[in-house]
């Protein structure tokens, strides 16, 4: 087992749209996340690699809670519409690497196709552990733009850093 001398999490993803834009975006780690690979209940936790992990949007008012939203169902306020599929897209080709000092969590960019009747309001991106039931699907992280984001007047694309998604130093 890895253990996690430091914690680094990189900011790494860019939120585009039609024209490709970037925004600005805050990513926080979900504490019991982090927590279960100090303890030793990490096993069972997070496969990152072979888990089926999603990719969920939420409106501005979704106010994560770092120490107590451990599951998918204490996510609120996420978003509606055409080409949105409730439960968030999931996160295909997911890979944990490791080189030397450095662990790194990293996936395909996340697709939501654009849509008259899409959504407008995303701002808070939840990746999470799915098992098909909100009551058991652990919370991973949250990446929120600073601004409303969607798929009305063109697609959404999460495109994560070439960097990874997020990255850990193991010394």
């Amino acid at each position: 087992m890895i253990k996690w001398m430091w914690l680094r999490v990189a900011l790494l993803i860019a939120v585009y749209w039609e024209r490709h834009f970037c925004l600005g975006v805050t990513h926080l780690m979900y504490y019991s996340a982090l927590l279960g690979q100090w303890n030793g209940l990490a096993n069972g936790v997070f496969d990152l690699d072979t888990d089926t992990t999603k990719v969920a949007a939420a409106t501005n008012t979704y106010t994560p809670n770092q120490d107590t939203h451990d599951f998918f169902d204490d996510v609120t306020n996420e978003v509606t519409g055409t080409n949105y599929t409730a439960g968030g897209a999931t996160l295909a080709s997911s890979t944990v690497t490791r080189s030397t000092t450095t662990v790194t969590f990293d996936g395909a960019d996340v697709v939501w196709t654009q849509h008259a009747s899409g959504f407008s309001t995303g701002r808070k991106f939840v990746i999470y552990k799915s098992t098909g039931a909100g009551a058991t699907s652990r919370l991973f992280s949250v990446v929120t733009a600073d601004a409303d984001v969607g798929n009305v007047t063109g697609d959404l694309t999460i495109a994560w850093n070439a960097s990874g998604i997020a990255t850990w130093s193991t010394t």
